[in-house]
């Protein structure tokens, strides 16, 4: 079955997940402690290349076969090419890549940037859109990643949406609900553009592209990352979302949804986890402002947030990378074969590399993501200590991401 996860129905680790916990905390409270802080230069703004708008044109038409797909293809989610890649595999190819090569990776694919351009339509004449509508210093484009820009109080809203989706879905994506889903997010960032200006809406709502960018930060400047207001917030909401998806594929939620309200139970738990991420995560920015290490909180989030929404899809991923040909070959089940002989069937390993490598390759994610948290703030904050908020914010969620990841 495809959503079958790599630690569910299958043997424990060797290892107890809260001794397995203990020990990331450790090592990342060692981090912590041990690294200088740094007194770096901050990153300089860079102008994007021009070509850019070659791949976001194919990732905004990528995107509208998608909600089209999800609307009029397959109804089942392993037969549906949208809900197979957007959930499964997009969506962490994301965060990897953007860890791998930097924040140019969403520039390059931000689909909602293309599709933004309809705001010259509403601009007045001899009025170019990016003249008057706030665009970031470097001319029109996506916010220059040094800068605090914005405040992204908009985008908390829709990123707890995309949290909910996640939590609320976790055992099963339906393919016309994924469809409603990204047809309503892209009608709102297309509708800001227009209104307000591409560059100005974007850097404000785009809950999915501030997250990656800022994923991309892990290769340059995250130490030196002024967040905007709401950041913490943000990736606290998303953290809570991807981690409660995670909980519902164990065997402890599974009992819940057995329960004659398991509907009220995941809806509710869902909701929860999202409230709480985000809520903890204002508390610990506050608490952050008041020592003088503004931000260090939302940094400290942001590698953890990537590392347990990578884990936590881990091998959906590998099942979905094997669906996908086979599914784009013919994506509305009409016997078509657009890709040739790549899209022929192949036989589909639902348990691809064993459990013994799947588990290991998360927990790795996991405590990779948790030493980069405590090292990024371990050299942003001088003079840190184990008890500072960004500090804390590492240690608590490494240990509830290891706990909820490793446990069946």
């Amino acid at each position: 079955m495809l959503v079958a996860h790599p630690l569910t129905g299958s043997p424990p680790l060797p290892v107890p997940p809260l001794l397995l916990a203990a020990v990331a905390v450790f090592l990342a409270a060692v981090l912590v402690t041990r690294v200088r802080a740094s007194g770096g230069a901050a990153v300089v703004a860079r102008t994007e290349p021009a070509w850019l708008w070659v791949p976001r044109l194919l990732s905004a038409l990528v995107l509208l076969l998608l909600v089209v797909v999800a609307r009029v293809g397959p109804v089942d989610e392993p037969d549906n090419l949208a809900a197979v890649a957007v959930v499964h595999l997009v969506w962490p190819l994301l965060l990897v890549s953007a860890v791998l090569v930097g924040p140019l990776v969403w520039r390059a694919v931000d689909p909602w940037w293309a599709l933004g351009a309809a705001e010259r339509l509403a601009a007045p004449p001899g009025n170019p859109p990016g003249d008057t509508r706030g665009d970031p210093p470097g001319g029109p484009g996506p916010p220059a990643e040094a800068h605090a820009g914005p405040s992204v109080w908009p985008a908390v809203a829709l990123g707890a949406g995309w949290a909910l989706f996640l939590g609320w879905y976790a055992v099963s994506v339906p393919p016309r609900t994924l469809g409603i889903a990204l047809a309503a997010y892209t009608l709102v960032l297309v509708a800001g553009a227009v209104a307000l200006g591409r560059a100005r809406w974007l850097a404000r709502a785009d809950a999915v592209g501030l997250v990656v960018t800022w994923t991309g930060l892990l290769r340059r400047g995250l130490i030196w990352w002024t967040p905007p207001a709401g950041a913490a917030v943000l990736l606290g909401a998303v953290f809570g979302g991807v981690a409660f998806a995670r909980l519902r594929l164990g065997a402890t939620w599974g009992r819940v949804a057995l329960s004659e309200s398991a509907a009220l139970w995941n809806r509710g738990g869902a909701v929860a986890a999202v409230v709480a991420g985000g809520a903890l995560a204002y508390a610990a920015e506050r608490w952050a402002v008041r020592r003088g290490a503004a931000g260090s909180v939302a940094v400290a989030l942001v590698p953890m947030v990537a590392a347990t929404a990578v884990a936590t899809v881990l091998r959906r991923a590998m099942v979905a990378a094997q669906l996908v040909p086979r599914l784009a070959t013919d994506p509305f089940d009409r016997g078509w074969r657009l890709l040739g002989p790549l899209g022929d069937g192949q036989a589909v390993d639902v348990n691809p590399w064993g459990t013994a490598v799947q588990q290991a390759l998360a927990y790795a994610v996991l405590l990779l993501g948790a030493l980069a948290a405590a090292w990024v703030v371990a050299r942003r904050v001088r003079g840190v200590r184990a008890r500072d908020p960004a500090a804390y914010t590492v240690y608590l969620t490494t240990f509830a991401a290891v706990v909820v990841a490793t446990t069946r």
